[in-house]
């Protein structure tokens, strides 16, 4: 059974499944790195979804659970239905700038979190920058503060600390629970560095790789990815 999408009283933040995060964070991708695909459909949800780059972890969503977390999200205000002009196919919209109250940068920010989830800082700004250029780690910096006091974010540190990993902080109440025990049980998480606070530091367990290099790791990693969806954007075009 799915989590449940609801928000607590003790959290303002929305709740959102792992699957409604997927398709939010596909909508908003498309529609900033390819224009003239969005609003997408239904197959091109389930596509964008369930692509094997650019996504952590890779899922294998199903036509039927991706209609109804559409329709969850629409009851919800996230997403909206529309006829493009001359189509017959029934596409779909975001309302997640709207909704949160995003600048592009910002809205870059939490869509690369909600598709690969927790990451550092040299990461993240090459990963958004795909869909919205951010020109230097001050310039992020500046954008995750702000996104930080909206608790839209949460960090494994103060943002001006070497090595702080960043998510996001849509989670439902129950993988908040298992990421609470990841953190008492294992030092740092699965893979981390530290547990996960809202600006507060946390003891760093282990060492980091210098930044610089994981940005040219990351860039590389993303042109590679960036590449192939090119490519399958061709085939799809060409092969129908």
């Amino acid at each position: 059974m799915q989590d449940q999408a609801t928000p607590t009283a003790s959290n303002t933040i929305p709740m959102l499944t792992k699957i409604q995060r997927r398709i939010l964070g596909v909508l908003v991708e498309k529609g900033m790195t390819t224009p003239e695909q969005y609003p997408l459909t239904l197959n091109s949800l389930v596509a964008g979804s369930n692509q094997k780059s650019n996504r952590d972890p890779i899922a294998q969503y199903t036509e039927d659970a991706i209609s109804q977390a559409i329709e969850e999200l629409m009851e919800q205000g996230w997403m909206l239905s529309v006829q493009t002009s001359g189509g017959r196919t029934e596409r779909y919209r975001h309302q997640v700038r709207v909704k949160l109250q995003l600048n592009e940068m910002e809205l870059a920010i939490l869509t690369e979190l909600w598709l690969r989830g927790q990451q550092q800082l040299g990461e993240l700004r090459t990963r958004a920058s795909r869909m919205s250029n951010i020109e230097t780690q001050e310039i992020l910096k500046d954008q995750l503060e702000s996104m930080l006091q909206k608790n839209y974010i949460q960090s494994t540190g103060p943002l001006a600390k070497r090595g702080i990993d960043v998510d996001h902080n849509f989670y439902t109440q129950a993988e908040q629970e298992r990421r609470k025990q990841q953190s008492l049980t294992q030092p740092g998480g699965a893979g981390n560095t530290g547990s996960i606070v809202n600006g507060a530091e946390t003891p760093q367990m282990n060492s980091q790789p210098d930044s610089s290099l994981l940005e040219e790791v990351a860039a590389l990693r993303d042109e590679v990815a960036r590449l192939r969806d090119e490519l399958q954007d061709l085939k799809r075009q060409f092969l129908g």
